[in-house]
């Protein structure tokens, strides 16, 4: 079955070059979920027909099995990412932190880095 999953995260992937797409079977609730990334491309007529076909397809081959399909904006998270894939024109958000010493001269630094979950103050920089 997750071989089924490799195969549409790909052939997605291929479709969608700027795509990040990810997925993770939830025992305790029984679901396959897929989240595409970044929500323009999940909100597309383009990717709501493959969804349909996939679905179909998934629902054919595995009647007793459930899937749902995620983006940015979704109140569940994919937590434990079992495959996922890049297509070659995805960018990655970066995050820009600053951080204020309480020093005479007001001093500053900042970094940035790619996974913006690990500070507290952080700016997503558009590209």
């Amino acid at each position: 079955m997750k071989e089924f999953f490799k195969e549409k995260i790909d052939q997605l992937v291929s479709i969608y070059t700027n795509a990040k797409v990810s997925y993770e079977y939830d025992q305790l609730d029984g679901t396959h979920f897929i989240e595409v990334l970044p929500q323009d491309i999940y909100d597309s007529d383009e990717f709501l027909d493959w969804e349909c076909e996939t679905f179909k397809e998934f629902i054919s081959a595995y009647p007793c099995e459930n899937i749902c399909f995620i983006s940015e904006d979704a109140s569940v998270t994919i937590e434990n990412i079992e495959y996922a894939k890049e297509g070659i024109d995805y960018i990655k958000p970066l995050c820009l932190s600053f951080h204020i010493n309480d020093s005479e001269n007001g001093s500053w630094t900042s970094d940035y880095h790619d996974d913006f979950e690990d500070s507290n103050n952080w700016l997503l920089l558009a590209a």
